[in-house]
């Protein structure tokens, strides 16, 4: 969990593309991690019905909250991020304890 070191570092354009592809799953679960913080903040009441392992990107939306909360998982079986997002989840409730969507 370096990739912020990784932005030091001069690239080519190229190589800061491969970069930013192979870094894609990580980026993509930070994005679901830190909109389940944002959420918790705006509507807490919806936190239970959020579940990590049920959200894509594409469904991240504060905007409209609750549909996300209502929706049932876009995809049959456990999400491809299920295991990056968990990882996040665990090192950020150290960092914020008082957030149960880390929990």
């Amino acid at each position: 969990m370096r990739s912020h070191l990784e932005l030091a570092s001069k690239k080519t354009p190229r190589r800061f593309l491969e970069w930013l592809e192979l870094n894609l799953d990580r980026f993509s679960a930070w994005g679901i991690v830190l909109f389940l913080i944002a959420a918790e903040d705006v509507a807490p009441e919806l936190r239970g019905q959020l579940v990590a392992e049920n959200l894509t990107v594409d469904a991240v939306d504060l905007s409209h909250l609750a549909a996300v909360a209502g929706s049932p998982p876009k995809r049959a079986g456990r999400n491809p991020l299920a295991a990056e997002i968990a990882s996040l989840k665990r090192q950020m409730a150290k960092l914020f304890p008082d957030y149960d969507c880390l929990s």
